[in-house]
């Protein structure tokens, strides 16, 4: 996480982010409005309360069955698929 109020720039590796398949998103909550602040943070407290925010959904393999995630991502797998070396069938 960075804040506006760093004095630096913060040097990010992106092609090291890029490898991880990692996505960043941004937003800068000070030129917005008060009441469109207030209004988002009641639509996600409704949310919560709701339980209607998504999560990732994760397809979890061991490195014994790469083959099996590759073919997963191939076949537009749901979610993301996951090697985990710790994860044994």
């Amino acid at each position: 996480m960075t804040h506006a109020a760093q004095p630096d720039d913060p040097a990010l590796r992106v092609f090291q982010l890029m490898g991880s398949n990692l996505v960043l998103r941004f937003a800068l909550f000070l030129t917005e409005p008060r009441d469109a602040l207030l209004r988002a943070a009641a639509e996600i407290t409704t949310a919560l309360r709701e339980d209607d925010l998504t999560y990732c959904r994760c397809a979890l393999f061991g490195l014994d069955d790469v083959a099996a995630a590759h073919e997963a991502v191939e076949n537009g797998i749901l979610g993301k698929a996951v090697l985990d070396p710790r994860f044994v069938w």
